[in-house]
């Protein structure tokens, strides 16, 4: 497992394979990444990067490309004592049971998301959840449903 210590990334060595940044494992499939875990045992603030960078190695300063964080795998941050979370923007799926029972979860921002597909219970049993912040406009029916939950969307 590598462990990035700068917003940026060889794809030739990480395509495929898992790596660390910043306390979250993450896996590059054809230039999109998925989050597939966490290393820190507390993390009261999560915050997923929106991107990493890939560099032209024969001219160091030229970036190439953006590598979006695409996917969140399904239970990566179930039951973790998380209180809040940022989503990248470009965040196409959440999976199933992603923050399951994430009982201290308070509030989730998005940021910029606007496709976004959340699989089955990603959210179930995240009694705290008080407050999402941008949902996204494909959303916000199915969250003029939810009363519990009050939302602030801009």
């Amino acid at each position: 497992m590598h462990e990035i210590f700068k917003n940026h990334l060889d794809d030739s060595e990480l395509n495929g394979n898992p790596f660390r940044y910043r306390g979250i494992e993450y896996q590059m499939q054809n230039g999109s990444l998925t989050v597939i875990g966490i290393t820190r045992r507390y993390c009261s603030t999560l915050v997923i990067p929106d991107y990493f960078t890939s560099t032209d190695y024969r001219d160091m300063d030229t970036v190439t490309e953006y590598n979006y964080v695409r996917e969140i795998a399904p239970t990566v941050f179930a039951c973790k004592p998380i209180e809040r979370v940022k989503l990248p923007c470009g965040l196409w799926r959440i999976g199933a049971d992603a923050f399951a029972g994430c009982t201290s979860l308070r509030s989730v921002t998005f940021t910029g998301c606007e496709d976004i597909h959340i699989e089955e219970n990603a959210f179930a049993g995240c009694g705290q959840l008080a407050v999402i912040n941008n949902l996204p406009s494909t959303l916000k029916i199915i969250a003029k449903k939810l009363n519990t939950i009050k939302f602030r969307v801009s």
